[in-house]
């Protein structure tokens, strides 16, 4: 068993439960949860860490004895107590001593500050556990400080959460973005090993997608081409409609965009600035789940689809 702790933006809030429901298939009712999934945590900007939990007990003493029953012998570890029930409190002294009664029963060389593992032990609810402690790395961030970026463009934290929307437990689907602006889903995507392939009607867009591309060292296929001419068929498309902050976008382009999607995908993330449900279903998409992400000035729908057929 895992235990996952999330975090997350007030504004986020329904984005996050919609990829944990797709990825676990439960909607948190708190910061944290349990599951039997191993998730690789380095997908989600909202799972903080994981802990493969070891053992469990109803009291310390208990889990205590648990622990040394596993024989574990480390060099460099550390032990170290984990906030995560916010209705259990424990003091900072207190906290120390609970690791050092723990840390004896573990074999081998304490590392504080550069440990090859860690190993976590916390209370939640009425329940203790202990197991190892796996941090996020992080690595999204990096691609927030791109060469190109276009004020309008799709955030890195909404692109990498509709990637994992829509790939739920299957990173070896093929995906398409055929709206791919600077390239923001398509950097997203490299990270987690996702095969994917970019598309823009823009050719200047098309050339400072190749530009982020080239900057951070991917191999991605990216073409100046319009969603209709696409003729390759994919397992998944994720689409940011575009919305006009210098242009109008009319009805009639939107529906363009989504009517050609039809042609190239069965399953589809796509977000928009108003609620187009009804537009979907007149498509061919039909709303499996959404979210709302509310920004300053409007609000970005995120919709899960299917195709029916």
């Amino acid at each position: 068993m895992f235990l996952y702790f999330i975090n997350y933006r007030p504004d986020e809030t329904e984005l996050c439960n919609l990829e944990m429901r797709s990825l676990f298939k439960i909607n948190p009712e708190k910061k944290f949860f349990i599951a039997d999934i191993d998730f690789n945590i380095n997908r989600s900007v909202f799972i903080k860490y994981k802990i493969n939990i070891l053992t469990e007990a109803d009291d310390f003493d208990t889990i205590v004895e648990n622990v040394e029953r596993l024989n574990l012998h480390k060099e460099n570890y550390k032990i170290k107590y984990y906030d995560i029930d916010d209705k259990v409190k424990v003091e900072f002294n207190e906290k120390h001593r609970l690791e050092g009664i723990v840390g004896e029963k573990i074999e081998g060389s304490v590392d504080v500050y550069n440990p090859s593992i860690t190993y976590a032990i916390s209370k939640i609810e009425d329940k203790w556990i202990f197991g190892e402690y796996i941090k996020n790395s992080g690595e999204w961030h990096k691609h927030e400080h791109k060469p190109v970026y276009y004020c309008n463009a799709l955030p890195v934290r909404i692109a990498r959460s509709m990637l994992n929307i829509g790939l739920e437990d299957n990173v070896n689907k093929k995906v398409v973005d055929p709206c791919c602006g600077v390239g923001t889903v398509l950097l997203e995507a490299a990270t987690m090993g996702v095969n994917i392939d970019g598309y823009d009607l823009n050719d200047k867009v098309v050339e400072n997608a190749l530009k982020n591309i080239e900057f951070f060292g991917y191999n991605i296929k990216v073409e100046n081409k319009d969603i209709s001419k696409i003729n390759n068929k994919y397992d998944l498309a994720i689409i940011d409609l575009p919305y006009g902050i210098l242009s109008i976008t009319s009805h009639e382009e939107i529906m363009h965009i989504l009517k050609s999607a039809t042609n190239i995908t069965k399953e589809a993330v796509i977000a928009a600035v108003d609620d187009i449900r009804e537009d979907l279903e007149t498509v061919g998409f039909t709303t499996v789940d959404y979210a709302i992400v509310p920004k300053k000035h409007f609000k970005r729908y995120i919709f899960k689809c299917k195709l029916n057929k």
